[in-house]
């Protein structure tokens, strides 16, 4: 016979007046990081396990009292903008342009093809076109 159980989580939110009160906070006022996902930068984006993962990786400056760990405003904004993704330089076509200079790359100016023997370049072009070949 299959057994299933029914696991429940229940998460008690603050007052209303606490969470009211944490945008009247100053940027440098220490915040408790219970209450941290409650702020206005944070706006419940992340939880208080991802803003303790932050502290415990050195991300996200904190301060310890007893038991209880403070963030400020300040330092959440500044760890925001740290995380933020950088947009990558665009590149056009296939391959992003060698900075390495080769035989070949410094003779010819970009977009310039030249071939050494110029009869081999149309002899080629003949046969990509099944041209007759003149001698």
């Amino acid at each position: 016979m299959a057994r299933f159980e029914l696991i429940v989580g229940i998460e008690k939110l603050p007052n209303l007046q606490d969470i009211a009160d944490l945008e009247d906070a100053g940027l440098d006022e220490p915040v408790k990081l219970a209450m941290a996902p409650y702020l206005p930068e944070i706006g419940m984006a992340w939880s208080e396990k991802v803003l303790r993962g932050a502290i415990i990786r050195g991300e996200l400056p904190a301060e310890k009292v007893g038991r209880a760990i403070f963030v400020t405003r300040r330092g959440i904004m500044e760890w925001r903008n740290a995380c933020r993704v950088q947009p990558n330089p665009r590149t056009y076509g296939s391959c992003p342009k060698s900075e390495t200079t080769t035989a070949r790359s410094g003779s010819t100016q970009p977009g310039i093809s030249r071939t050494a023997d110029a009869a081999l370049a149309r002899a080629a072009a003949l046969r990509m076109f099944g041209a007759p070949n003149r001698h």
